[in-house]
């Protein structure tokens, strides 16, 4: 043992005084001398891994010391080594050292023995030790842990680490994957580790790898995984209305807006159903998370009225619920009429028209119902109806009334009410202007009778006033009877729309007669058509009479010469006419008188005529009559009717006593006594009413006396 340790301390002295020669002139071939071998425990190995060089020496009994180096840079001290077994029996001798410093790449080991009692070393040949970087570890977390729901946030961390902590921390990138699809793009390292974000997962498992990529030689690439659960995330649904509360028939927007619930996040997609109870009232899409559908039909009262999300593939459905009334809409009703103006007696009806009032637009069911018509504010109703579709507008509903025509002529307010029914609100209308009812137009016609007529004979006139459609009614009033310009009477209208003219004052010839209707408070004036109406003689004497002509019935004198008295029997009529009277005219109870233009020699007489007396006119009244030259006293007594002395040329006075003038109209109903040039007295006794002058005085040389004794009469 003294001789090792003598050893040990001859080749420390080699070693420091002249190693670094030796290695330099024979690097990498064993030197003269005993065969030196090296080898690895662990080749590829990598940086922080503990390497076992062991050198064998082959020769019996051989000890030592061994030195290991990595090219020229010793590795360790000496070390000594023995013989292996009892004296050496194997006939080799080892020694090892172990490292765990060896940086990556390449080294070329050898051993140098140093072997006793030779004092020169014994090299061998080297060994290339191959040193990769270190193994790394990647570990994954993600945060929140799963599991997850969808739209919330996951944060995966990535964290490399050197297998041996004392190689440092390692350096490069990271890509995360989902499922083998990249999240992102590669991460850096910073103090050996990083992070990605993944907001939006799909609902569903998901493998996150962290593939680790080295910068540096130092160190290996790895891998790591985590495995994230994603849920589908829960949902809110609220429901909202536009208008609440809403009237019948009015559109109402109903809109749910579904949300995703915290943590969750994102916009849900799908549809959303809406419902009233059992009844579905559509289901719209979502769009940016809200969904909308338009009701109208939504009965009068409370609804509760339920939004349901029906899901998708990464939010859980959710339901929302609104309390949506309803109230009855107002109405607008109008009224029109079937004929407006009308008149009197025409048969009006009245429709009324109810309609849905805004906001109510767009109702299912028009209103239904009845219309009470009410006419100049009256308390009751001339007529109730039931509204119907069938004539109206769509939507609207209408009636119509009762047909009346018993509105007196005026301006009458037509009112109209609706009464209402569960989804409407009662409403009124007027008409406008109201009912204009004008007086009625009638229709007047004349007829006479007998046709022609005989001279002094009584004539019937009858008016008949009657009103043609659309008015109605029987008019009153009066009717006024013409014979061309001439006033002949003015009788009153019959129950029965009549009224009738007798009269016996139409003289001879053709008669244009006209009646008019004057109106009264319902009904329009009218005139009738002209009659033609012809007067003529029974018998008619012209020529040249002697021996006095006696008359009896209806008789025209015209242009003749009598060579006597003409003497009128009671109940004859005499017209005389353009004639000469040689010997005078007695009449006594005649039925009328007329004398036109003729000359008359001597005394004549006309008494207790039942008719008119007509001696002259000068055309006041309508008839071309001219006045008479009477050569002798004309006496006119007791004459019961209408009496007129016009124009004539009288010699030897007048005497006009006892009329009544109460018979057949000529002018009027007073005796007119005017324009006369008489030669002797006027005398006028006794008349009723007394007699007039109309304005055009008589010239009497004997005097005026009695109701004609005026200065001016």
């Amino acid at each position: 043992m003294r001789i090792k340790q003598l050893f040990i301390f001859v080749v420390a002295i080699a070693l420091s005084s002249g190693m670094a020669t030796i290695l330099t002139a024979k690097p990498a071939a064993a030197a003269a001398g005993l065969p030196v071998s090296v080898s690895s425990n662990l080749n590829p190995s990598h940086i922080g891994d503990n390497v076992k060089f062991t050198a064998t020496v082959t020769a019996p009994l051989a000890f030592g010391n061994m030195v290991f180096l990595d090219g020229t840079t010793i590795l360790s001290a000496l070390n000594p080594f023995t013989p292996d077994g009892f004296l050496g029996s194997k006939g080799t001798s080892t020694v090892s050292f172990e490292t765990s410093s060896l940086s990556s790449g390449t080294h070329s080991i050898t051993a140098v023995a140093f072997v006793f009692p030779s004092p020169t070393p014994n090299i061998s040949n080297p060994i290339v030790q191959t040193v990769q970087g270190a193994l790394t570890t990647t570990t994954v977390t993600g945060a929140p842990s799963p599991p997850t729901v969808f739209g919330q946030g996951v944060t995966f961390t990535a964290t490399v680490a050197a297998n041996v902590s004392s190689v440092g921390t390692p350096t490069g990138s990271v890509q995360f994957t989902d499922n083998g699809a990249n999240i992102g793009s590669s991460q850096h390292l910073i103090g050996g580790m990083t992070s990605v974000n993944s907001p939006n997962l799909p609902v569903g498992p998901h493998n996150i790898l962290a593939n680790y990529t080295s910068d540096n030689l130092n160190f290996i690439a790895s891998s790591g995984n985590w495995s994230q659960q994603v849920d589908m995330a829960s949902t809110t649904t609220g429901a909202v209305s536009s208008v609440s509360p809403s009237v019948f028939g009015q559109p109402v927007v109903l809109t749910a807006t579904v949300g995703a619930v915290t943590p969750g996040a994102g916009t849900p997609t799908g549809t959303v159903t809406f419902t009233d109870g059992a009844n579905n009232l559509g289901s719209p899409g979502l769009a940016g998370g809200q969904a909308s559908v338009t009701v109208a039909a939504l009965s009068v009262g409370p609804h509760t009225l339920v939004a349901s999300y029906n899901g998708d593939a990464n939010f859980k459905t959710s339901s929302g619920s609104l309390l949506q009334t309803v109230n009855q809409a107002p109405t607008v009703t109008s009224v029109t009429s079937s004929a407006n103006p009308s008149v009197f007696g025409q048969q009006v009806s009245f429709t009324a028209t109810v309609c849905p009032a805004p906001p109510s637009t767009q109702a299912t069911q028009a209103p239904s119902g009845t219309v009470a018509f009410t006419a100049d504010g009256a308390a009751t109703p001339f007529d109730t109806e039931t509204i119907s579709a069938a004539t109206a507008t769509p939507g609207c509903e209408s009636t119509t009334s009762i047909l009346i025509g018993s509105f007196s002529v005026a301006t009458h307010s037509i009112s109209v009410t609706y009464q209402g029914d569960p989804n409407y609100l009662t409403s009124s209308g007027t008409l406008t202007g109201g009912q204009v009812v004008n007086k009625a137009p009638t229709a007047t016609a004349l007829t006479s009778a007998p046709n022609p007529s005989f001279f002094g004979d009584g004539v019937t006139l009858t008016a008949t006033v009657t009103v043609p459609p659309p008015g109605a009614g029987t008019p009153t009033g009066t009717v006024t009877f013409t014979d061309g310009g001439t006033l002949l009477g003015t009788r009153p209208l019959d129950a029965t729309g009549h009224a009738t003219f007798a009269t016996a004052g139409l003289q001879v010839g053709a008669h244009s007669l006209t009646a008019a209707y004057s109106g009264d408070g319902n009904f329009l004036p009218s005139i009738s058509a002209t009659d033609a109406h012809l007067v003529r003689c029974l018998t008619i004497v012209t020529g040249t009479v002697n021996g006095g002509l006696t008359v009896s019935g209806s008789t025209c004198v015209n242009n003749a010469t009598v060579n006597g008295r003409i003497t009128v029997l009671p109940g004859a009529a005499l017209s005389l006419t353009n004639s000469t009277a040689n010997g005078g005219v007695s009449s006594s109870g005649a039925k009328a008188v007329t004398w036109c233009g003729n000359l008359i020699h001597g005394a004549s007489t006309v008494s207790t005529t039942s008719g008119f007396v007509l001696i002259g006119d000068n055309s006041d009244d309508g008839f071309s009559c001219a006045g008479n030259d009477i050569r002798g006293h004309l006496t006119l007594n007791a004459n019961a009717g209408q009496l007129e002395l016009s124009g004539n040329h009288v010699a030897g006075g007048v005497t006009i006593s006892n009329t009544s003038g109460i018979g057949p109209n000529v002018e009027n109903l007073i005796s007119e006594i005017e324009g006369n040039q008489i030669s002797g007295q006027l005398s006028c006794t006794n008349n009723t009413p007394a007699p007039i002058n109309d304005g055009r005085p008589n010239t009497a040389t004997g005097g005026r006396s009695g109701q004609c004794g005026a200065v001016n009469f």
